[in-house]
């Protein structure tokens, strides 16, 4: 059903606000303040903590690289993050692209995706690396492991764009008069200014700006750093709410 479906950091941006997002870099803040301050939006708003949610991307190289030297940079990464021994791999190619996706299989996730693709008709190509850390303990200690992503990052030159989201939920299915308290509720509680909106039948997600993140990005002349969504899920019975900064990037 229409409500179920994934809408993926893509599909709403488009829907949201059909413009160009830049990142600004000043100010970056610890990620365990950020941690902090998306888990007391989600507390403040009555949810029960289901996961924390971490992005880490970066441009490798301005070139395609070949299959072989994606799978050793993929077992580096692995190495480099503890879970090489623990890791399931794979290859996605295809002409000009590939791809290799690899994952662990313990209760707190770490995903690794590396993606290289060749331009037509040119030599020039573009190799990017992302890394999604997932944490299902509430007092799981995050900064650590950010600090050490960060830092393997920097080891290849890379300054890493990174988002945070937290996941939250709800028993049972909110009216829209509940989940209306709840948003406002949880802007006011960051000081933030709505920006836009995207609303369907099961599904709200607002976009705002707030001074407490110094990092943001841009939504045409308008910063951005504070996104909340709200959406029933009848299978589960159950009403999930994410908030992120600078913006969501996790499917929906």
């Amino acid at each position: 059903m229409k409500w179920f479906r994934n809408i993926t950091f893509l599909g709403i941006i488009i829907s949201l606000v059909l413009t160009n997002f830049s990142f600004s870099q000043d100010n970056l803040q610890g990620y365990n303040y950020q941690e902090n301050i998306l888990m007391d939006s989600i507390e403040n708003m009555g949810a029960d903590f289901i996961e924390l949610d971490i992005h880490c991307s970066g441009k490798y190289k301005d070139e395609f690289i070949s299959k072989e030297e994606i799978v050793l940079l993929g077992e580096e990464l692995g190495e480099k993050l503890g879970i090489l021994e623990d890791i399931t791999g794979e290859i996605i190619e295809k002409e000009g692209f590939i791809q290799y996706n690899a994952k662990n299989s313990t209760e707190d996730l770490i995903d690794i995706t590396i993606s290289s693709y060749r331009l037509k008709n040119k030599d020039e190509g573009e190799t990017t690396i992302f890394v999604n850390l997932v944490k299902r303990e509430k007092n799981g200690q995050i900064n650590d492991i950010m600090e050490n992503t960060q830092d393997i990052f920097a080891q290849y030159g890379i300054q890493a764009e990174i988002t945070t989201c937290i996941v939250g939920g709800f028993k049972g299915k909110l009216d829209r008069s509940d989940i209306n308290k709840k948003i406002i509720k949880a802007i006011k509680r960051v000081n933030g200014v709505i920006v836009d909106n995207y609303d369907e039948e099961n599904l709200v997600s607002i976009t705002a700006y707030t001074p407490i993140f110094k990092n943001y990005i841009y939504s045409g002349n308008k910063k951005m750093n504070y996104n909340l969504a709200i959406r029933y899920n009848e299978y589960e019975d159950k009403t999930c709410v994410w908030i992120g900064t600078p913006i969501i990037t996790i499917s929906y």
